[in-house]
């Protein structure tokens, strides 16, 4: 049902709503999911693994103005109806964003020392291929 590229807009209650994404395809109903932030080096939660530039998410309707990466640490390994129930209370769903970011952003799964092993362990199950850019 939620594909890799699916993008949704999610408040989790921590730093406001933010835009996630859905990095493998679904595995007895389970999917990755990863949210991004403004790249900024005096964050604390700065993970250089996989830096994205406002230009790759140029379909995102100007969302992101400024250089991005992906928070591994907050990975999700969640169920396909938690995406339901997320989207019918948010009703934000953002535009698809395109394969050769899904798999930069799904490859540093396993690089990122900060992505929690539940999800790496997940992620090595299913064997998700990567591609590169192009």
């Amino acid at each position: 049902m939620y594909s890799r590229g699916y993008s949704f807009q999610w408040d989790k209650g921590t730093n406001g709503e933010h835009s996630w994404f859905v990095l493998t395809d679904a595995e007895d109903s389970k999917i990755i999911v990863a949210n991004i932030s403004s790249y900024n080096l005096n964050k604390r939660s700065l993970d250089k693994t996989c830096i994205i530039k406002p230009e790759d998410l140029k379909n995102q309707n100007n969302r992101f103005r400024t250089q991005s990466f992906v928070v591994y640490r907050q990975c999700q390994l969640i169920n396909e109806t938690d995406i339901d129930q997320i989207v019918d209370n948010n009703s934000k769903i953002n535009s698809r964003i395109p394969a050769w970011l899904v798999d930069q952003m799904a490859s540093g799964l396993m690089r990122s020392a900060c992505t929690p092993m539940r999800v790496k362990n997940f992620y090595r199950s299913i064997k998700t291929p990567t591609k590169l850019k192009g």
